[in-house]
C-alpha cells in the first residue's frame, strides 16, 4: 500500500479530522485522547492515551509503544525531515538510526496511560509532524526493519490481509477497532479495499469498464482529461491539493546566479501553457508564488505577469519586460540544460522553448522520476542549472512548507532532498520562523514572506495542482480533505 492507504491501517497519536472541506482541516486527538497544549516554555507535551485500544490482532496498545515505534522509524530510514526532531535524543537518532535511543526524551507511564515528550527546543508543529504517517504507532516488538511483504499489525478501522509488495494490497475491515468519538476516526464503509499497481492509463480504462472503482489521474493533458470528463461526466472528481509545481534555479550556477534572469524567466514563461499540459482548469490554476490556496496566511500574489493588480491573479506572459532583463544581464548565449522527469516532460520542454527564446542555448535532458534527478545531483556533484519539481505538504502548516523548498536549512538536505535552487537567506528563515511562532495571527507575515521571495526569485512557481480522480458508476461519498487527501474509509460501494 501507498501512504494514503496504510493511514487506513495505522493510527498517530493526534490526527486531522476525517471529514470533508474545512472541517478537515481541524487537528484531534488520535490514539490519544486530546491534542495537549504544550508547557515549560514548549519544550513538553504530555498525551493521554484512550483506554481500551486494541491492535487488529488483539495485542493491547501501550504507551511505550509510541517511543519504541519512533526508534523503528528512524532505524529503518523514514523520512527524517517529517520524524519530530526536536526531541530530546533525535540528534543523535539522526547520526546513528539504527542505534536511536530516545528513552530520555519520550517518558512512558503505563499506569496512568500517559506518554511525555521532551522537546530540547519548542517546536510549535509538533503535533502535525505526528499526524504524519511517520509517526504512526505500532507494537514495541515489532522488528526495527522493513516489512514489506508482511507490514505490522494496526490500529485503523483496516487491517493488510496480504500485500504483494509494488503490485496489489488487500486490506480488510479491523475487528478491534471501535469509533472513537464524534471528532475522532469513524469507521470506514468498504468491508474490504483492494489497492493495485499499474500504468494510469490502464488503471483508468479500467474504472471506465468497471473492473476498478477509483483511479487516480496525473499524468494528463488539457485535451485528454476533457475526454474523460464528456466520457465520464460527474465520475471525474478533482478538489484543491496542497501542491506547488515550480521550476527551480541553481542561484549558484551560471546563468540563474543572476537575480536579474531569475526574475526574466518568472515573466516569461507561460503558465498557461502549464495549465494546459497539466490537464487544464480541472487539474491546476497557475501561480506566481510558493503557498498553495488553503493553508494559512495564503493570499495570492503575482508580481510575474502582464499588469500586475491587486487580485494576485496571472493574466499573461510578459516576454518584452523578460527580454529586457536578460540584455541588461550580459548573460544571453549561456547554454542552459533544463532537466525533467518523464511524467513531467511537457513542462520540461516548455522550460526549453522559453529560453531559447529569451536568447539562452537550452536543451532538455529527462529523468525516469525525480529521485533520480536527486541522485544525479548529489552522487555525481553535478551542478544542474534549472529543473522541473512539486512539493505537496505534508501537513497544512506555511513554515513547513516554504523551509522544505527556500530555507538554508533545506540548502543542506535537511530532509534527504536537496534543495537544488541552493537559495539562501538568513533573514527570510528568521521571519519565517517569527511567523510560525506567532500563529493564527501571523496572516499579513506569511504575506510580506512571500513577496521577499518573490523579489529573490530562486524558484519559478508554475501551477497549484488539483487531485483528480475517476469513478466507477457504483462509488458514492467521495469527499477530499483541504490537502487533496481523500477519504478513502469514508466512500461507499453500492
Amino acid at each position: 500500500p501507498v501512504l494514503s492507504e496504510l493511514q487506513l491501517v495505522y493510527d498517530g497519536l493526534v490526527e486531522y479530522r476525517r471529514a470533508g472541506g474545512a472541517a478537515g482541516a481541524r487537528l484531534v486527538g488520535g490514539l490519544a485522547a486530546e491534542v495537549p497544549k504544550p508547557t515549560n516554555g514548549g519544550r513538553r507535551y504530555v498525551f493521554r492515551l484512550r483506554r481500551g485500544l486494541h491492535y487488529s490482532d488483539g495485542t493491547p496498545v501501550r504507551a511505550g509503544d509510541f517511543r519504541a515505534s519512533i526508534e523503528r522509524a528512524w532505524a529503518v530510514g523514514a523520512d527524517s525531515g517529517l520524524l519530530p526532531d526536536a526531541i530530546v535524543g533525535a540528534a543523535r537518532c539522526r547520526a546513528a538510526p539504527r542505534r536511536c535511543d530516545l528513552s530520555r526524551g519520550v517518558v512512558a507511564d503505563e499506569r496512568a496511560g500517559t506518554i511525555t515528550i521532551h522537546l530540547r527546543r519548542a517546536d510549535p508543529e509538533l503535533p502535525q509532524k505526528l499526524t504524519t504517517p511517520f509517526a504512526s504507532v505500532v507494537p514495541s516488538s515489532t522488528p526495527h526493519r522493513a516489512l514489506p511483504s508482511r507490514p505490522p499489525v494496526g490500529t485503523g478501522p483496516y487491517r493488510v490481509e496480504r500485500v504483494v509488495p509494488g503490485r496489489k494490497a488487500l486490506l480488510t475491515r479491523n475487528p478491534r477497532f471501535t469509533a472513537r468519538g464524534p471528532d475522532a476516526r469513524p469507521p470506514g464503509f468498504a468491508d474490504r479495499i483492494e489497492v493495485t499497481g499499474g500504468d494510469e492509463r490502464a488503471q483508468v480504462a479500467a474504472v471506465e469498464r468497471g473492473r476498478l472503482d477509483l483511479a487516480s489521474v496525473f499524468e494528463a493533458t488539457a485535451a485528454r482529461l476533457a475526454a474523460l470528463r464528456t466520457r465520464l461526466g460527474t465520475r471525474v472528481r478533482s478538489a484543491p491539493a496542497a501542491f506547488t509545481e515550480y521550476a527551480w534555479l541553481n542561484v549558484k550556477a551560471p546563468p540563474f546566479d543572476d537575480p536579474l534572469v531569475r526574475r526574466a524567466v518568472n515573466l516569461a514563461v507561460d503558465r498557461a501553457r502549464v495549465v494546459d499540459l497539466t490537464g487544464g482548469p480541472d487539474a491546476g490554476s497557475p501561480t506566481c508564488q510558493l503557498l498553495p490556496p488553503g493553508l494559512p496566511g495564503y493570499r495570492p500574489i503575482c508580481p510575474f505577469t502582464v499588469a500586475p493588480s491587486p487580485a494576485g491573479a496571472w493574466t499573461a506572459p510578459d516576454r518584452a519586460e523578460a527580454r529586457r532583463l536578460v540584455a541588461a544581464s550580459g548573460t544571453r548565449g549561456t547554454p542552459v540544460e533544463v532537466w525533467g522527469w518523464t511524467p513531467r516532460r511537457g513542462v520540461a520542454q516548455h522550460l526549453v522553448s522559453v529560453l531559447r527564446e529569451l536568447g539562452f542555448r537550452s536543451r532538455l535532458r529527462v529523468f525516469g522520476d525525480l529521485g533520480k534527478i536527486e541522485d544525479a545531483d548529489v552522487k555525481a556533484r553535478q551542478r544542474p542549472q534549472i529543473g522541473v519539481d512539486g512539493w505537496i505538504a505534508d501537513y497544512p502548516e506555511p513554515a513547513a512548507f516554504l523551509n522544505a523548498l527556500i530555507s538554508c536549512k533545506g540548502n543542506l538536505s535537511d530532509r534527504g532532498i536537496p534543495n537544488l535552487s541552493r537559495f539562501c537567506d538568513r533573514s527570510i528563515d528568521s521571519a519565517i520562523e517569527r511567523a510560525r511562532a506567532a500563529g493564527p495571527d501571523a496572516g499579513a507575515a506569511w504575506q510580506r514572506i512571500e513577496r521577499r521571495i518573490a523579489a529573490r526569485a530562486p524558484l519559478v512557481p508554475l501551477d497549484t495542482r488539483r487531485s483528480v480522480v475517476v469513478t466507477s458508476k457504483r462509488v458514492g461519498n467521495v469527499q477530499f480533505r483541504p490537502g487533496s487527501d481523500m477519504l478513502l474509509d469514508q466512500i461507499w460501494v453500492r
